[in-house]
C-alpha cells in the first residue's frame, strides 16, 4: 500500500495518474483531476439558490485524492479482472455464473464434480 502511494503522489506532482494494464488486457487508469467549476444563482420558488456544477477537468491531478485511492482502486482493478476471468472460464465451461458487483458463485448442482478449469 506505501509503495502504490508513493508511485501515486509522485505521478500526481507530475499531473500524470497511475495506470496499468489488467490481466485481462483491460487500461486502468486511477484518474483524479481538479475539477473547473462554475457557479449559478437560480430561483426555485421565490428563494435564491448558488448552484455549483462541474464543467470540465483540469490537466492538474489531485495529488491527495490520488494518493489515497491508489491502492485500493488497484484491489478493485484486481477483483474484477479476477471475476471477468472467472466469468470467461464459466461460459466456456458452459457453467451458469452469477455475479454481484464484485461477487460471484456458481449454484450447488452446476459445476461438474472435480472440474478442472
Amino acid at each position: 500500500m506505501d509503495f502504490l502511494r508513493d508511485v501515486a503522489a509522485l505521478l500526481s506532482e507530475e499531473n500524470k495518474s497511475l495506470g496499468w494494464i489488467a490481466p485481462t488486457g483491460f487500461p486502468w487508469h486511477s484518474r483524479y483531476h481538479k475539477l473547473e467549476k462554475k457557479r449559478t444563482e437560480v430561483t426555485v420558488g421565490g428563494k435564491r439558490h448558488v448552484c455549483t456544477r462541474v464543467t470540465g477537468e483540469r490537466p492538474e491531478v489531485r495529488v491527495d485524492k490520488a494518493t489515497r485511492s491508489a491502492a485500493p482502486n488497484v484491489i478493485h482493478g484486481l477483483d474484477a479482472a479476477h471475476m471477468h476471468l472467472v466469468a470467461s472460464r464459466s461460459e466456456a465451461a458452459r457453467i451458469p455464473f452469477v455475479g454481484v458487483h464484485d461477487c460471484f458463485g456458481f449454484r450447488a448442482g452446476d459445476p461438474p464434480r472435480g472440474a478442472r478449469w
